[in-house]
């Protein structure tokens, strides 16, 4: 659901109504305006009727005025690894399956970019006229057999947590990996720095200091 507040009144008001999948409990969301006027929300969610698996997805959900819809139903598109149209160049069945440990899904604030990191890839996604594809991936860890016992997909803990964009590159970002800050460069397609046991046992969000240019 998309709430509007209103300052004069200080009251909040609901106006856009999204439907998940089925069985679908959001855990992440982040969102901007377009440049049409309309809010965009990236949406992280997990399958909540799986016991012993931890099913997740990232969707995109938009929220047009409420003089634009007219109906106060938006749209929900889920982001899909393998697909012809909209997925990644080359993905196969394991990044799909990978896909469904995802974590973190951030817009770039002024690009419109987004980045999805799950347990074994972060991923780069660009908007086109039909919806939105991967365009960019880089590995998660360096020793990735670690991501089967260290969170994710089997385990309760998740070794991925919360990141963001660096407001003064618009190609780095920055995400808790395990005890570790991985920053990832989508320019080169890699990860270009890391900070070693950040926090212990797990660094669970990053985010840039506005007022410090490159401080974290």
């Amino acid at each position: 659901m998309a709430i509007d507040y209103i300052p004069d009144t200080k009251r909040a008001r609901a106006h856009t109504l999204f439907t998940l999948p089925d069985a679908a409990a959001a855990f992440d969301i982040d969102g901007i305006d377009d440049n049409n006027g309309d809010a965009l929300f990236a949406i992280a969610y997990e399958d909540v009727g799986c016991e012993t698996t931890r099913r997740r997805g990232c969707g995109v959900a938009r929220a047009a005025s409420e003089e634009a819809s007219g109906t106060g139903i938006g749209t929900f598109d889920v982001l899909r690894v393998r697909d012809d149209n909209h997925g990644a160049s080359g993905a196969d069945d394991y990044d799909a399956k990978a896909f469904e440990t995802v974590k973190c899904a951030r817009f770039h604030a002024s690009r419109g970019t987004l980045m999805t990191v799950d347990e074994f890839k972060a991923r780069t996604w660009t908007r086109t006229e039909t919806g939105y594809r991967a365009t960019t991936s880089m590995v998660t860890r360096r020793d990735s057999s670690r991501s089967m016992t260290i969170g994710g997909m089997n385990t309760i803990q998740d070794g991925v947590a919360s990141g963001s964009w660096d407001p003064n590159d618009s190609e780095v970002f920055a995400c808790g990996i395990d005890a570790d800050v991985a920053v990832f460069d989508v320019r080169s397609g890699a990860r270009a720095q890391t900070i070693v046991k950040a926090h212990a046992p797990q660094t669970r969000d990053v985010k840039y200091n506005p007022n410090v240019a490159y401080e974290i």
